[in-house]
C-alpha cells in the first residue's frame, strides 16, 4: 500500500520533470519498442519490490494472488481490455502500435520479474548432513529442510537436505558441499516461484 501511494507520487514528480524531453524517430514502430522496453523495466521493478502503479497494476495483482497467473500476463490482458475501449476514440494503425509495445513491455517485464529473481533448489545427500546444514545456514544465511530417506536398494537411512538458494549463490555452495564432503549426492533443481521468508512476498 505504502510502496504504490509512494509510486504514484514519484511516477507524477518525474513525468513533470521530464515533459519536455521528446525523441523524435519518425517512425511509430521504433517508438514503441523504446516505449515498451522502458515501461518493461519500469513497471518490472516496481513489481519485484513489490510495489503497484496503482490502475491495472493493482488489478494485475490481484488476479495473480487469487487466480495464480503471471503478473506480466495479467497487466497484459487488462490493458488490452482498455486498447479494445479505446478503438472507439483511436485509429487502427495507433491501437496496432500499441498493442506492439505493450506486449514487448510484457516480455521485458516477465525477464525482470522472473529471469531476475531466479531462485535453485538443493537436494543433497551426503555421510555429513549436520556439519553441511549447519555451513549453508552460517556462511549463505538459508534455512534447510530435513528429509527422512533410505536407499532403494541398502535401505540405509539416510538424511536429505533441502534448500532454495539464489542462483547467485549457487557456486558458493557448490564449493562449501565440496570441501565438506566431496562424495555428496547433489541435485540441483530450477525453481519458478518461491514465496516465503528471505524471497518475494506473495503477491
Amino acid at each position: 500500500m505504502y510502496l504504490t501511494i509512494l509510486v504514484t507520487i514519484l511516477i507524477s514528480i518525474f513525468l513533470s520533470l521530464t515533459e519536455s524531453w521528446q525523441v523524435e524517430t519518425g517512425n511509430s514502430i521504433v517508438n514503441a519498442i523504446f516505449g515498451g522496453v522502458s515501461v518493461g523495466l519500469g513497471i518490472g521493478v516496481i513489481i519485484l519490490a513489490g510495489g503497484t502503479t496503482a490502475g491495472t497494476t493493482i488489478l494485475a495483482r490481484i488476479a495473480t494472488k487469487y487466480l495464480d497467473v503471471s503478473t506480466p500476463y495479467a497487466l497484459l490482458f487488462f490493458d488490452m481490455i482498455v486498447v479494445a475501449i479505446s478503438l472507439t476514440v483511436i485509429p487502427l494503425d495507433k491501437v496496432l502500435v500499441t498493442v506492439i509495445s505493450l506486449y514487448i513491455g510484457t516480455k521485458v517485464m516477465e525477464y525482470v520479474i522472473e529471469g531476475l529473481n531466479t531462485k535453485k533448489a538443493m537436494t543433497i545427500i551426503s555421510t555429513n548432513p549436520d556439519k553441511l546444514a549447519k555451513a549453508i545456514d552460517e556462511q549463505i544465511g538459508r534455512g534447510l529442510t530435513i528429509l527422512n530417506g533410505h536407499g532403494y536398494y541398502t535401505r540405509e537411512e539416510k538424511d536429505v537436505l533441502y534448500v532454495v538458494i539464489s542462483k547467485t549463490q549457487v557456486s558458493k555452495a557448490k564449493r562449501l558441499i565440496k570441501q565438506i564432503d566431496k562424495d555428496a549426492f547433489l541435485v540441483i533443481h530450477d525453481v519458478r516461484d518461491v514465496y516465503g521468508n528471505g524471497f518475494l512476498a506473495d503477491e
